[in-house]
């Protein structure tokens, strides 16, 4: 009964995964052709989105709050946009306007706007302050700042990533790759020109500005704006819009689920929500309670290995079809890595494919096609070619690296394991620990300092942790320069003090034991604060608090 029973349930997977394939293909195949029209013609974003002013020129575009930016009003707009531009500030092709603003309709008019005269628009994290904002817009290099009054207190384009090391880099977006990605999550979503797209992230973020906004500027797809996300006000606000789906980060399906319930629970008119990080125990709460629908993707705002999983399997970002083992039709694989998170070469001095439910690092084959290329960092060739994997199965085959450690299953689900490499995630942000470390050993005059990821128990990504080379600091001061000099979601969420740090032989602190250790008082005689959000303040890890953080009774 056992073996029938096995063989039964190996068919259903197999004929789920063949009628997934089918469907995949079919909606891939439909990709191409329209990208390959864009490459043919020679199309820009302000060509197609001509397109859409002269079907529906009276349809909303862009609806925030009371205000309603129709298509013919945006293509009215961002053309006054590109006027003053040219004519008052004398801009040409390849100049470069840093754009420091909150979501609002006139941020898309001004990078619609300047990508008509060929101006690259800098999107700046709103959040950033200090050295990190200074070498943001310096790596740029703007002709012009234009920022908010509402700020003024606190390529087609540059959208910033953390990597995998240092400072943020502004990754080069091209037109092609652009609309490629407005063309791709409409499709893959299955959102039409009668949807529309509840929008809460930040427009300088990829989720935002190319998933969110790409949809509405190549697809037709109505884009309720808001400033912020409000969990309390989310659902409300979907109903009274007549949303049809969202765009979210793990955290925010997280803080949806942790609302008290509500009748609004099931009388929205939600059916998809598109994004990426989403836990597996967050996302089967969240489907059970609200009835929705994620399809979550895997994408870097540089690399080439974005893939979706359109047919919403919980807990995995996304598939290869069962015929890519045969004929690559996704140029994506997961490569075997050392200790030393390098690639294993075979004796022919090749890459290693992991086999089904192995770990390992997730890279893209480099090619000249849309879906393919890798354009790099902007004015930082040493940062793109550090990404880039040479000789991977044959003699000048390229990759991308992804910097993430993924496992495929039998059936091609992939599944993100973890992020490699001097980053953590938090908070919906990539945070790069070099960064932070140069911070906070200003901060406590010079000390060594070593920053890393630690999970917390029924939160999403990792929390900041940093261990600093000195036996006491002035608490008080460090609280008040971290609030000061770095991002809500870059500050530290432990601080541990220790006698000294280890080092590898190239002198980089070894962070392997700290992580294990972690926060953890019976690892360690070290003194830990952690950030308590009640207080708004540093104070020592208590074991009542150590407990509660692992009943998930302290919330950061």
């Amino acid at each position: 009964m056992s073996l029938v029973s096995n063989y039964l349930v190996g068919l259903k997977n197999f004929l789920h995964a063949l009628y997934r394939d089918i469907c995949g293909i079919f909606l891939l195949i439909q990709i191409e052709y329209k990208l390959g029209l864009i490459e043919r013609k020679q199309l820009i974003l302000s060509d197609c989105f001509r397109q859409l002013v002269k079907k529906n020129p009276s349809k909303p575009c862009i609806i925030f709050d009371s205000d309603h930016w129709s298509y013919e009003r945006l293509e009215d707009h961002s053309n006054r946009i590109a006027e003053i531009f040219t004519d008052a500030f004398g801009l040409k092709k390849g100049d470069c306007v840093a754009l420091f603003m909150e979501n609002k309709p006139e941020y898309v008019s001004l990078w619609l706007g300047l990508s008509k005269i060929g101006v690259i628009s800098a999107l700046i994290n709103t959040n950033l302050k200090y050295d990190q904002l200074a070498h943001t817009i310096e790596v740029a290099k703007p002709k012009i700042i234009v920022y908010s009054d509402q700020l003024e207190n606190d390529i087609m384009m540059y959208i910033y990533t953390s990597g995998t090391t240092g400072l943020p880099k502004p990754a080069v977006i091209k037109y092609n790759r652009y609309m490629a990605g407005g063309l791709t999550f409409s499709k893959s979503a299955y959102l039409g020109s009668d949807d529309r797209l509840y929008v809460a992230l930040p427009l300088y973020h990829a989720n935002g500005g190319i998933i969110g906004m790409g949809t509405a500027l190549v697809s037709g797809v109505t884009v309720v704006l808001r400033k912020k996300f409000s969990a309390s006000n989310f659902w409300k606000e979907c109903i009274e819009y007549k949303c049809t789906a969202f765009i979210y980060v793990g955290e925010i399906c997280r803080f949806l689920t942790n609302q008290p319930k509500s009748v609004l629970d099931k009388q929205h008119g939600i059916r998809k929500a598109i994004g990426n990080g989403l836990r597996r125990n967050v996302w089967e709460d969240f489907y059970q309670r609200f009835g929705v629908n994620c399809v979550e993707f895997y994408a870097a705002s540089e690399g080439n290995c974005t893939m979706i999983n359109t047919v919403c399997k919980i807990g995995a970002c996304g598939f290869v079809p069962l015929i890519n083992r045969f004929f690559k039709i996704l140029p994506i694989y997961v490569i075997k890595i050392d200790d030393d998170m390098n690639p294993i070469r075979d004796k022919n001095g090749f890459c290693v494919e992991c086999r089904p439910f192995e770990k390992g690092l997730l890279i893209g084959m480099i090619g000249k096609s849309i879906k393919t290329s890798f354009n790099g960092y902007a004015n930082n060739k040493s940062a793109s070619s550090k990404k880039i994997i040479e000789n991977v199965f044959r003699d000048g085959q390229k990759a991308f690296n992804s910097g993430d450690l993924m496992m495929c299953d039998s059936l091609g689900y992939l599944y993100f394991c973890d992020r490699l490499g001097d980053t953590y995630r938090w908070k919906g942000e990539n945070v790069a620990t070099i960064e932070v470390e140069n911070v906070l050993s200003k901060i406590v005059g010079g000390a060594e300092v070593s920053v890393y990821g630690v999970e917390v128990p029924g939160q999403e990504g990792k929390a900041g942790m940093a261990a600093i080379n000195s036996k006491s600091i002035e608490l008080d001061y460090f609280e008040q320069e971290v609030k000061l000099k770095l991002p809500n979601y870059a500050r530290p969420v432990f601080v541990r003090l220790v006698d000294q740090l280890d080092y590898t032989g190239t002198f980089k602190t070894k962070k392997t034991r700290l992580v294990h250790q972690g926060y953890d008082l019976d690892k360690s005689n070290d003194r830990i604060f952690f950030f308590s959000t009640k207080d708004q303040k540093y104070r020592d890890l208590s074991r009542t608090d150590y407990e509660d953080i692992l009943k998930c009774k302290l919330r950061f």
